[in-house]
């Protein structure tokens, strides 16, 4: 998802600002959110075709 991209992607630019000033306690937060945000945006559009299925599946049954 666009939004899981777009947060990866600040959190890298953050991580590159702090790793200029030398070390930092911020850095190993900030490349775990973006390593987080990453994960999700590759995982979450599979997780929503799951969903979407068992929806579906839902929804037959309550009509049959």
């Amino acid at each position: 998802m666009a939004v899981y991209q777009e947060q990866a992607t600040l959190f890298r630019e953050g991580l590159n600002a702090l790793k200029d000033n030398g070390p930092d306690s911020r850095i190993s937060l900030l490349e775990e959110s973006a390593a987080l945000a990453e994960f999700l945006a590759e995982q979450i559009p599979a997780l929503h075709q799951e969903w979407e299925k068992r929806r579906d599946a839902l929804r037959f049954n309550r009509e049959h």
